[in-house]
């Protein structure tokens, strides 16, 4: 009975340890620097902060690192490099291990530039093909909507600018010219047959009518 309790304590153990095995926390950004992640990895009480750098240039910084438990606390400060968009470990030099009692502020941060682009072969670049010129199709000009002779011989002298364009809707063109204190309208309508009228405004109302 005492080997089998024995067997039994041993298994349970083994069981709490593999537990503990591995145990990180989830993903951080820094603050100031949001494309700069980290995370406490714990691996059979052994900690290791893992960094993640998305910026486009390597990284050098310094950070203060602390956490306490109820077994150890642990104060420390690390150098760390990380090359662009890659990852980088850092072992603490601590046997108590829990991931969320880590606190990781960063004390210095410097990126380096991102590295150049490579140049094109001088071979590839002449045997890169010339670019085939291309021609913009042709869209016609969108035509306006065609007013009856009938409606623009309803228009006379001395009507309201207002009247008229409730009655032939908006022209088709309209050239403006403020002259000797009168502000000077005329508007281009098209008329059946590929014909067009132009009607002048003084003012805001009609003072001419001719159809061409």
């Amino acid at each position: 009975m005492k080997l089998r309790i024995v067997s039994l304590t041993l298994l349970l153990a083994g069981g709490a340890l593999s537990s503990l095995a591995d145990e990180s926390s989830p993903w951080r950004s820094d603050p100031q620097h949001p494309d700069l992640q980290y995370r406490v990895k714990c691996h059979r009480e052994a900690a290791t902060i893992e960094w993640r750098n998305g910026y486009p240039g390597s990284l050098t910084l310094k950070a203060s690192i602390k956490s306490k438990t109820l077994n150890d606390s642990y104060d420390g400060a690390e150098d760390v490099s990380v090359a662009p968009g890659g990852v980088s470990d850092t072992s603490l030099e601590t046997m108590a291990c829990a991931p969320g009692a880590f606190q990781v502020r960063l004390t210095h941060f410097e990126m380096a530039p991102p590295p150049p682009k490579p140049k094109p072969s001088p071979v590839a670049a002449a045997k890169a093909p010339n670019p085939v010129p291309t021609v913009a199709p042709y869209v016609p000009p969108v035509k306006g909507p065609e007013i009856s002779q009938q409606a623009i011989a309803e228009v006379k002298p001395g009507m309201q600018q207002e009247e008229v364009e409730r009655r032939l809707g908006p022209p088709a063109s309209k050239l403006t010219i403020p002259e000797d204190g009168e502000f000077i309208e005329t508007c281009r309508y098209m008329v059946a047959n590929g014909r067009s009228s132009l009607i002048r405004f003084s003012n805001g109302v009609v003072t001419d009518i001719s159809t061409r």
